[in-house]
């Protein structure tokens, strides 16, 4: 539980640092330069998945404890059609696949 704030304090760190490098960039070559090379936002790419992986960590074993097998549940989405896809244990007797689409 303790390393969550130090993961997070890493890379808000890492963030301030990519902000700084794009002010020097700015004042050696220019704000062309510098806004290719802002990258305020990236660093929320790799934290996300950072996030759900310690949330896991941290209440997965609980709630399997307190649960079963019936907490943990698994949703795809298709990156072209942007469908999602509900995989449903027990409807009626029956196991199905529920898709929404937009």
């Amino acid at each position: 539980m303790t390393t969550l704030p130090l993961l997070l304090s890493a890379i808000l760190a890492q963030a301030e640092h990519a902000g700084e490098a794009a002010a020097a960039v700015a004042e050696r070559h220019g704000t062309e330069i510098a806004q290719a090379a802002h990258v305020s936002w990236l660093w929320l790419i790799p934290f996300f998945p950072l996030l759900g992986s310690a949330i896991n960590t941290a209440f997965g074993p609980r709630l399997q404890k307190r649960y079963g097998k019936r907490a943990a549940h698994t949703v795809a989405v298709d990156p072209t059609t942007h469908r999602v896809f509900f995989p449903l244990e027990n409807v009626h007797g029956h196991p199905i696949m529920r898709v929404m689409a937009p």
